[in-house]
């Protein structure tokens, strides 16, 4: 099976709720959109690798809405990805080394 690298700009998500990026545009997706789709990579591609861009704290609110929405993205991801087969195998297999 062939390797996917997912590339997440956060200027995807609507304008409101990613002010500390520059280039946002309005009537974008919705945290709930982009987080159900980020699952259904996870649940049918070898995720390989992937990045996060456009988060640019210097121009986020005082409260750091951006950059939180950003590491909240990165989190579930990883957790997404961390449930794929083959890691479940490799878990697996080193608990079963252990015992």
């Amino acid at each position: 099976m062939r390797g996917t690298y997912a590339n997440i700009d956060i200027d995807v998500l609507d304008l409101p709720l990613i002010p500390g990026c520059v280039s946002a545009e309005p009537n974008g997706m919705s945290y709930a959109e982009l987080r159900d789709s980020l699952a259904a990579i996870a649940d049918h591609c070898t995720v390989v690798g992937f990045d996060l861009v456009e988060v640019n704290p210097t121009l986020d609110v005082r409260t750091g809405v951006t950059s939180y929405l950003a590491a909240h993205t990165v989190l579930e991801f990883l957790g997404n990805i961390c449930r794929q087969a083959r890691w479940e195998r490799r878990r697996e297999a080193r608990a079963a080394a252990r015992s």
